[in-house]
C-alpha cells in the first residue's frame, strides 16, 4: 500500500480525471484505498491471527521493495476497468508466491468473482475451488471501474503522465468488498 500522503494525491488525480463521469466505483483514498493486491481469500475473522503469524515469518526477513509504476491503461480484459500497470519486479513475485503458498490454506470458500468478469469456469473454477480464487493474477493498482468503456479511454489519456513510485515496508490484510477493493485495513505487518 503507497504511504498516506501518496495515496491522497493518486486519489486526487483520480478524482479530478473521473470528475462527472459515471462510474460503478473509483479508487480515490476516501471509500476505497489505493492498494497492491498481493493475494486475495475469503476467510474468517478467527483465522486472522494465523494468518498474520505466518506473514510475520515472511516479512521477518523481507527487505523493502521498490514499486514503481509503469504506466495507466484502460483495461482491455474488463471494460470500463482503470489502473495502473507496475514495473515487474523478482523481489515482488518472490513475495507475493509465498504470501500466497502461506494464506491459502486458511481459505474458507471461494472469492466471490469479480463482478465484470462474470462467472469462473473451467480451469478457473477448478483452480478457484482449490486456490480460493483462480492463479492467473499480476500485481497492480485498480483504480476504478466505469460504466463506459469509452470514458476508461479518456481517463487513460487524461492520465497518461501519470506515474509513482515508493518503497514498501509492509503489507497489510484488509477487508475488502465485492470488487475486491480495501474497504477496511484489519492488520498491518512491518518487514523485518
Amino acid at each position: 500500500m503507497p504511504p498516506t500522503g501518496l495515496r491522497k494525491r493518486i486519489g486526487k488525480k483520480i478524482r479530478r480525471a473521473t470528475k462527472n463521469l459515471p462510474r460503478i466505483f473509483v479508487v480515490d483514498d476516501t471509500k476505497f484505498t489505493p492498494h497492491l493486491s498481493l493475494w486475495h481469500i475469503k476467510t474468517s475473522k478467527n483465522r486472522i491471527g494465523t494468518i498474520t503469524e505466518e506473514l510475520k515469518k515472511i516479512t521477518k526477513t523481507q527487505r523493502p521493495i521498490k514499486i514503481k509504476t509503469k504506466k495507466f491503461i484502460a483495461s482491455k480484459k474488463d471494460k470500463g476497468g482503470i489502473g495502473f500497470k507496475i514495473n515487474s519486479r523478482k523481489s515482488l513475485t518472490s513475495l507475493r508466491n509465498r504470501v500466497f503458498k502461506r494464506t491459502y490454506p486458511f481459505k474458507t470458500g471461494m472469492m466471490p468473482p469479480f463482478q465484470a468478469y462474470g462467472a469462473w469456469t473451467g480451469k478457473t473454477l477448478k483452480e478457484a475451488k482449490r486456490y480460493g480464487r483462480p492463479l492467473n493474477f499480476s500485481p497492480h493498482f485498480t483504480m476504478g471501474l466505469l460504466k463506459r468503456a469509452d470514458d476508461a479511454s479518456k481517463v487513460e489519456k487524461d492520465m497518461k503522465n501519470t506515474k509513482f513510485n515508493f518503497l514498501a515496508k509492509d503489507i497489510y490484510i484488509c477487508e475488502v468488498n465485492k470488487f475486491w477493493q480495501v474497504t477496511k485495513i484489519i492488520k498491518r505487518i512491518r518487514f523485518g
